[in-house]
């Protein structure tokens, strides 16, 4: 599915919230439990890092 925007913070704070809690994380070593333990800031974060990488269409090397 191809979007023409980046995600809104509700959609950012929904994906989070359906994150499987106890599992492994990525390369990036951030968990799902640490996403949802950080609330409301970390979420405020995350959309900001995705919608920096959606407008700037760069993205880090480790994630590629």
């Amino acid at each position: 599915m191809q979007q023409d925007k980046p995600p809104s913070l509700s959609e950012v704070y929904d994906a989070i919230k359906q994150m499987k809690n106890r599992k492994a994380p990525g390369v990036d070593n951030i968990s799902a439990d640490l996403l949802k333990a950080g609330g409301v800031p970390m979420t405020k974060w995350a959309h900001e890092i995705l919608c920096d990488v959606w407008n700037n269409e760069d993205v880090v090397e480790d994630w590629a």
